[in-house]
């Protein structure tokens, strides 16, 4: 069954990897440099305008956002790596955080 992308809503972000959902609705995450677009595609596909924050500055994205679809899928939209204007220690969380997402699917799968 098609999932109706009129039902989107923002379900949550996550700072830590404990914070992930728990359910096992699909995901389809979105990973990129920072500044590429990846927020600006996500409310492009949902033909919305401001669902997922959109910012001209780099690394703004600093937690893994989840946005519902319909109830039956995520879009996951992850912090970005490269150039961003952030400390060393910003920069060391966000790739924890990225690692932690990657291994969670990793070891998700059968």
């Amino acid at each position: 069954m098609k999932p109706n992308l009129n039902n989107a809503a923002l379900k949550m972000s996550a700072g830590l990897p404990k914070q992930f959902p728990a359910d096992r609705l699909p995901q389809v995450a979105f990973s990129g440099r920072s500044n590429v677009g990846k927020s600006s595609l996500i409310n492009s596909l949902l033909g919305r305008k401001s669902l997922a924050r959109v910012s001209g500055e780099p690394g703004k994205t600093i937690t893994v956002n989840f946005y519902e679809i319909d109830k039956k899928l995520y879009l996951v939209d992850l912090p970005g790596y490269g150039y961003a204007k952030r400390s060393p220690e910003d920069k060391k969380r966000w790739s924890a955080l990225t690692d932690g997402f990657s291994r969670r699917i990793r070891t998700s799968i059968p």
